[in-house]
């Protein structure tokens, strides 16, 4: 497999940013999210995804001026022991990821489309096939979710538009929800949600430029923060608050409402089948993402022998929770906290101490 090869575009980026970061829209986010916003909900993710794309453009401008991936960034700025410490956060915090993601996703198909097969084997088929797409690399992840990206697109905004019959902008009373400080609060805190996007300054050697790395970050967070808002709002409007914040599977529950005809009818079908596919792929790369930073972490040669040990305890990790409820929660949490620290914190830490070198380096240069 090959590292650094700069050969990846905006798209790619674009693509690796959109996918890893919308998969928890089509699970229970969206209803906690109403649930803390009501009527306002839809801000929620606007101001969550702002709040995040201020640090993501700080770390790219730090790879500018310090080039490398974070592993190397954080050795030269912040020493050996740091550079460890950030590397096993950010594997915790991807690994975590990618077991509530199996998880879910298991769960949900059960529900969804195959209420009959036993838990374990649609956990195991999610793992193995995430596994493949690891062994693939990043490249062809990146790509994937770029092809991708066009079908999620007309899928969503086709969903939008045939719900038009049920909306009622009153549903959307009181217009302040919780309250504007409420929403605030929960977008800031629910800016863990947008964490895979890291995966550009994790990967920024294997990217084209500086100017490409703040593309992929403006493009990929900003069209994915529009979607969510979008299907928020519309959701409400089709629902109203007291019913969308109970649902457990707010996307399948929309497509489910649709009506086209006596002839057409129960086209969610249709978009299971992407709703799956964009789980596998984000999965995939958050195993690559925690797998990559294990490698660089104790300089392997390669990740190939890693990617079958870290598939079989990522299945282990997503059967340990006893119930689908334990796990939403637990999503939610680590969403507010660890996920919303990778966001908030080493990438400003990057930032001033690129900052304070850069006028070291100055002084002395004035100096001499």
């Amino acid at each position: 497999m090959s590292y650094y090869t700069g050969r990846m575009g905006a798209a790619e980026g674009f693509g690796l940013i959109f996918v890893i970061t919308l998969p928890k829209i089509f699970l229970s986010t969206p209803g906690q999210l109403i649930e803390e916003g009501a009527g306002l909900a839809w801000l929620i993710p606007l101001i969550g995804g702002i709040a995040a794309i201020v640090p993501l453009l700080m770390l790219n401008y730090v790879s500018k001026s310090t080039p490398g991936d974070i592993i190397a960034i954080s050795k030269k700025l912040l020493g050996k022991k740091t550079s460890w410490l950030i590397a096993l956060f950010y594997i915790g915090i991807f690994f975590s990821n990618a077991a509530v993601l199996i998880r879910q996703f298991a769960e949900n198909t059960l529900l969804a489309a195959l209420p009959m097969t036993e838990f374990s084997v649609v956990i195991v088929i999610y793992g193995l096939v995430a596994g493949i797409l690891v062994y693939l690399g990043i490249e062809s992840l990146a790509r994937s979710s770029y092809l991708l990206f066009p079908f999620m697109l007309v899928g969503m905004v086709l969903i939008f538009v045939l719900m038009y019959p049920l909306y009622n902008i009153y549903n959307l009373a009181p217009w302040q929800g919780n309250g504007i400080g409420a929403a605030i609060k929960a977008g800031i805190f629910t800016g863990g949600l947008n964490v895979g996007a890291l995966v550009i300054g994790i990967f920024a050697l294997s990217f084209q430029n500086y100017r490409t790395r703040n593309s992929c970050v403006i493009l990929g967070l900003g069209s994915g923060l529009i979607i969510k808002s979008v299907f928020i709002f519309t959701y409400i409007m089709a629902f109203g608050v007291a019913i969308a914040q109970e649902r457990t599977l707010p996307f399948l529950e929309a497509a489910r409402v649709i009506y086209l005809s006596r002839y057409l009818q129960r086209i969610e079908s249709l978009f299971i089948l992407l709703w799956v596919i964009v789980g596998v792929l984000s999965i995939a790369i958050s195993v690559y993402i925690a797998i990559y930073l294990i490698v660089r972490l104790l300089n392997l040669p390669t990740m190939t022998p890693l990617i079958p040990i870290t598939i079989l305890i990522l299945i282990q990790l997503a059967m340990l929770p006893g119930d689908i409820t334990t796990v939403i929660k637990m999503d939610f949490m680590l969403v507010q906290t660890y996920h919303s620290a990778g966001i908030y914190t080493v990438p400003p830490l990057l930032f001033i101490a690129a900052l304070i070198k850069k006028r070291k380096k100055a002084k002395l240069t004035a100096v001499s």
